[in-house]
């Protein structure tokens, strides 16, 4: 994730790619072994194996390649956000008076016993219901540090907006 500052407000965007790096490139390696293996005529179970791996390959790359994007504007007091894939594409304006607060969510537990066991994202509390920044958690102290940040930042940035609209800044 990354947090960009300024003047009227700020922008937290993500960028999923890790799933389509790998995805991709092997569901092609899978297109063109079966794609070989139907040129020689070879129908056995082989093929079908090829034809599962270069679905699921490129299906991950496809839908789990994500782009996300939230901005927070002082001065029109809403946030502004769009997720997109490769197939669909969604978004919405929410007022910061819906907006309780930010929070980081917690998610323990990998399969990789060498890998971190903690996993971190970022969300929005609203008056109707949980709005996530992002599909998936960074995992371990780097990916905490990052989400406490863009907490603080987002939560500073709607009390200094309740401030204002009170008069109170």
């Amino acid at each position: 994730m990354k947090l960009i500052r300024s003047d009227s407000g700020i922008q937290v965007t993500d960028f999923s790619w890790l799933w389509g790096a790998i995805g991709f490139p092997a569901g092609i390696a899978c297109l063109c072994a079966l794609a070989g293996n139907l040129y020689r005529g070879v129908y056995s179970g082989q093929t079908v194996a090829m034809l599962f791996g270069a679905s699921l390959g490129l299906g991950a790359g496809i839908i789990l390649t994500q782009w996300s994007g939230f901005r927070f504007d002082k001065r029109q007091r809403e946030v502004a956000w769009r997720r997109r894939s490769l197939v669909r594409a969604i978004g919405g304006v929410i007022a910061f008076e819906r907006i309780c607060f930010a929070v980081v969510q917690f998610s323990y537990g990998s399969g990789d016993p060498k890998g971190p066991k903690d996993h971190y994202r970022v969300a929005l509390c609203t008056n109707d219901g949980i709005v996530p920044l992002t599909t998936d958690y960074d995992g371990g102290r780097v990916g905490d540090d990052r989400c406490r940040e863009i907490r603080t930042a987002i939560n500073g940035c709607l009390v200094l907006c309740q401030s204002q609209k009170l008069g109170l800044a």
